[in-house]
């Protein structure tokens, strides 16, 4: 399943303040081919985009698409939502650096964790302005609001004070974490109605299941397609970490259960790719 490191380009996009956003983009063979845009997870205090190389290789060379994995800045320098509008000034100027050869029409996003937060907040910002064919959401965090304490509590889940630490620091105005671009899961129903079709991956040992799931009724109410796939074993990050072989030092697993993740990966990349390929 794995491919050998093609670290993507470096693209120096700008950004509304006047500085630049990096994004690693990995060219197709064809041209006007699909762009899928990714964006790594990490709480929003960590994580880089360098680390989903060999995913974004990988899906490149499989679908010989275009792919993007764009950087966003962290907190605590800092706070919401500033990795949401990072992420939607280098769309933006990738969507209009005419030097750049992609199909507009046939827009994908990706996000993981924190980076699947992203990827909706962008489907809100952007509101039908690009025309995005669907977004893909891999263990979201949805939901910033609710208190970290009163999620329902898995073995080898995020730690509830750890949850409560990230939200500290990216949200430390408590009045803004039930906006929508902060809990996508709080949107309304005209928001929702504008959703692209939708993929969302949840683990059956994550505590964040339950963001996914609320944000999947949200868009089924509002009449937007939604696909919701759990992964029973799965653990928080495992496509990621599996893609970059980060699994194999999360000891604490053991080594049934981290075996376990490289056959869930491989069944959810095929999801992914298949839901990529229907829409193409």
């Amino acid at each position: 399943m794995m491919v050998n490191k093609i670290i993507g380009r470096e693209l120096f996009l700008n950004r509304r303040d006047g500085g630049e956003v990096s994004t690693l983009f990995y060219s197709s063979h064809k041209p006007d081919s699909p762009l899928l845009i990714d964006v790594h997870g990490g709480g929003f205090v960590s994580g880089h985009h360098y680390s989903d190389d060999s995913l974004c290789s990988y899906l490149n060379e499989r679908l010989d698409i275009n792919v993007a994995s764009i950087e966003y800045r962290y907190a605590p320098k800092v706070s919401y939502p500033v990795a949401t509008y990072d992420c939607f000034d280098a769309l933006l100027g990738l969507f209009n650096d005419t030097d750049i050869n992609f199909n507009r029409n046939s827009i994908f996003l990706m996000g993981h964790s924190a980076g699947a937060n992203i990827i909706a907040g962008l489907c809100i910002l952007l509101e039908g302005q690009i025309n995005i064919r669907g977004q893909i959401l891999n263990y979201p965090f949805l939901d910033a609001y609710i208190d970290p304490g009163n999620r329902t509590k898995y073995r080898f889940s995020i730690p509830p004070f750890n949850m409560k630490l990230l939200n500290k620091k990216y949200y430390p105005n408590k009045v803004t974490r039930k906006d929508p671009l902060a809990s996508p899961v709080y949107m309304d129903t005209q928001k929702a109605k504008i959703m692209p079709d939708s993929l969302i991956i949840t683990c059956s040992m994550d505590s964040l299941r339950e963001d996914a799931i609320k944000y999947a009724n949200v868009l089924k109410s509002a009449g937007t397609f939604v696909e919701h796939i759990e992964y029973e074993d799965a653990v928080h990050g495992f496509i990621e970490m599996v893609a970059a072989e980060k699994i194999k030092r999360v000891w604490w697993l053991g080594k049934s259960l981290v075996n376990k993740q490289y056959d869930l990966y491989s069944r959810a990349i095929d999801k992914i790719c298949s839901f990529i390929i229907e829409r193409l």
